[in-house]
């Protein structure tokens, strides 16, 4: 963050809650999402002395259609019967949209990427509402709507949203406004307007050719769907690839392919943008765009790995920034194992988020599982029509205010639900959970290899130690500001103990009676020297710092590695000047001088994000990263990376701990709990007694009296018998 130079710290709010503490000296932090494809909110907040907000910034997290702006300007002249707008746009790359629709009052009116529109309107009273529409190419998403008879229209955009509801036919305009704003609701506008539909199809659904399109294409000719404005196709395959259905040329650049299908679990923003295609906008009608639904399986890229949920998902965030009636359509008849990173029911949440109601058609009575109850896939003219007659008894709500979708549960009227939530399940909070008293968010966790018993963790509230393994815990007095740790490492030979935190690395004297201190940017890992202890590594933001006098001095040692954030690091038990350093985002690094210089380690995992980092504890030629896609494994010290995640679940894994005493035996601590395997990596088991709801960020082992400490995000440190 940019405090603009003032000195005062500010407060790092992650939906509503205090995560970290901002400051000149340490202006970054590390917050933890999860595993859920949920909205969060981030706020940056500065407080007076008396407590007031003097200052507030905010940022959305998955949330659709907030990374470019589009705006319409201009206003209808009820004399001359005529509307006169000017459209500018921006984009963080400086982009022109790919495609532009402006509409009145929900009615199209132009359709091209102009800086100008000039429409006319019928007698009577001018348009109420304008909305810009905008799509780029690399997949954002702006969506600008104006109140255009308000008192101030240049500033009425700013407090006007979207909601689509659900009603029953033959409800007039008038009385839904009326019934809703009995019921509370900020009623400014209600419209009916275009809608957009977006069909994901499981390779394998419509067979190995076009036969199935061609007879629903002779049997119903009446398919309802030809005038739809936006109609696209999502395969849900590795890369996730999207066609404009109404559109003739589409091309998904190679470099949007390999980001949305790289292993790991990117955020939705970056998913969406690997997906959305190049297009030459060109008219179709109702057989072109059928055609290109059944085709679009055979054109996308050959099959390797079946990603149905990521597909609802990212279609998710796609039509949820839309200000139209919208639908997601899963077509499902593959015969292949779902290998996405978020479940079904993950995707679904999303889609209750975002408003967006599912469909679901079966080519088979056992395909989709764990979808919920939809048509089987036959003629598609009798389901596209019961879709058009979904879509049209949909509404958009123009409600006055910035409505925060996790929070919007008002009250629903008799015969109105909200679009995609069927008006009576909403989804749980995404707000953090309440915690025990006794219990925190636990980065960091470390045995003392002179006193087993002795635990040290880093949390949210600065460095903790348990003297009575693990069972009371008391603050440690470092000297430092409270601030989250982030990692802690011991001296193999001595007493003396590292920690990182967001600003600061401490190292302890005489024992933790006393601290030094030196400020340093954030700090996510260490790496000592097994022979030379005064040789130490850091893994921060700003890549990998070295010190080589026990820490009053780093220095940066990222030579070969630049510019990247550095998460974990390794020493080779085998070779005192083997190093492995993991990335967020680059992979894994390998150092042979003592982490001065670093190449990259095996392609299989350039632009992963990998959380963490091990060496065979016994010194064999094994090495482990832990991703957000599961675990992956070297057997030649890093110079080509293999898969092993069977059994486990498409969950991030930030901590790894191989056992010194059973080189087979591997602990691995995920955001879906506690996993072992007990054959080098090969197979996972979940581990008794551990609780599948905890998020396990960081694993020591205390192999004399067999104890695993795992710290978590809502438990503390659970300790665990591991014999």
């Amino acid at each position: 963050m940019d405090l603009g130079g003032r000195p005062e710290p500010a407060e790092l709010l992650l939906d509503g809650r205090p995560a970290c503490t901002i400051s000149a000296r340490a202006p970054a932090c590390t917050v933890d999402l999860g595993p859920d494809p949920v909205l969060h909110l981030l706020e940056l907040v500065r407080k007076d002395k008396a407590g007031q907000v003097t200052e507030s910034v905010r940022r959305w997290v998955n949330k659709p259609g907030v990374e470019a702006e589009v705006r319409a300007l201009g206003r209808c002249e009820r004399k001359t019967r005529w509307c006169d707008f000017t459209v500018i746009w921006a984009h963080p790359a400086r982009l022109d949209p790919s495609s532009l629709t402006v509409a009145l009052d929900g009615a199209t009116v132009s359709r091209a990427v102009a800086p100008a529109v000039r429409a006319s309107f019928p007698r009577g009273s001018p348009p109420q509402v304008v909305t810009a529409d905008a799509t780029f190419p690399d997949g954002r998403r702006a969506t600008f709507t104006q109140l255009l008879q308000g008192s101030y229209p240049e500033r009425a955009e700013a407090s006007l949203q979207a909601i689509p509801i659900v009603v029953q036919p033959g409800v007039r305009d008038e009385k839904l406004a009326a019934s809703l704003k009995q019921a509370g609701w900020p009623v400014r506008a209600i419209e009916q307007g275009g809608f957009e539909v977006v069909f994901v199809v499981e390779p394998g659904s419509f067979g190995s050719s076009t036969n199935v399109g061609s007879m629903a294409l002779k049997s119903q000719p009446g398919t309802p769907l030809g005038d739809s404005e936006q109609i696209r196709v999502i395969v849900a395959n590795d890369s996730i690839t999207a066609f404009d259905a109404l559109h003739t040329e589409v091309s998904t650049p190679a470099q949007n392919r390999t980001n949305a299908g790289a292993d790991g679990a990117p955020g939705l923003e970056k998913q969406a943008r690997g997906t959305v295609p190049r297009i030459q906008p060109r008219g179709g009608g109702q057989e072109f765009w059928l055609r290109r639904l059944f085709l679009a399986p055979l054109n996308a890229p050959r099959l390797q790995r079946l990603r149905t949920s990521d597909a609802v998902a990212v279609a998710g965030y796609d039509l949820g920034g839309s200000s139209r009636r919208r639908a997601v359509i899963l077509i499902a008849g593959s015969e292949r194992a779902d290998e996405s990173t978020f479940s079904a029911e993950q995707a679904q949440a999303y889609l209750g988020q975002t408003f967006v109601p599912l469909f679901v058609w079966r080519a088979t009575a056992e395909s989709a599982p764990g979808w919920p109850e939809g048509s089987p896939l036959r003629l598609l003219g009798p389901d596209m029509a019961a879709l058009r007659r979904d879509l049209d008894h949909q509404r958009i709500v123009w409600l006055e205010g910035r409505v925060d979708p996790r929070q919007f549960h008002p009250a629903l009227p008799p015969g109105i639900a909200i679009a995609g939530r069927d008006g009576t399940s909403l989804l749980p909070s995404p707000v953090l959970p309440q915690r025990p008293a006794d219990a925190g968010a636990v980065f960091a966790v470390a045995v003392d290899p002179g006193s087993p018993r002795t635990v040290y963790a880093g949390t949210r509230r600065g460095l903790e130690v348990s003297r009575d393994a693990g069972d009371h815990w008391n603050a440690l007095r470092t000297g430092a500001d409270p601030a989250e740790v982030y990692a802690i490492a011991f001296d193999p030979r001595g007493r003396e103990l590292l920690f990182g935190s967001g600003g600061a690395i401490g190292r302890s004297i005489a024992g933790g009676e006393s601290w030094a201190l030196v400020p340093t940017l954030a700090v996510f890992s260490f790496a000592l020297n097994p022979k030379d202890s005064k040789t130490v590594l850091a893994a921060t933001r700003g890549g990998v710092f070295r010190t080589a006098d026990g820490g009053s001095r780093w220095r940066p040692s990222s030579a070969g590695m630049e510019k990247t954030f550095a998460l974990s690091l390794a020493a080779d038990p085998r070779d005192v000047d083997v190093f492995y350093a993991a990335t967020a985002g680059s992979g894994v690094f390998k150092s042979t001088d003592a982490g001065q210089t670093w190449k990259s380690t095996g392609p299989e995992l350039d632009r992963t994000v990998v959380r963490c980092v091990a060496a065979d504890a016994a010194g064999g030629e094994s090495v482990y990263a832990g991703t957000d896609g599961g675990v992956f494994v070297s057997a030649d010290r890093g110079k080509s990376w293999q898969r092993r995640s069977s059994g486990l679940p498409r969950a991030v894994v930030y901590a790894l701990s191989p056992d010194p005493a059973d080189p087979s035996r591997i602990f691995a601590g995920t955001s879906a709990g506690l996993f072992v395997s007990r054959d080098g990596a090969r197979t996972w088991n979940r581990i008794d007694r551990s609780d599948p709801g905890a998020q396990v960020t960081s694993l020591a082992l205390d192999t004399l009296n067999g104890t695993l400490y795992a710290g978590t995000l809502s438990h503390g440190v659970v300790a665990l018998p591991v014999r």
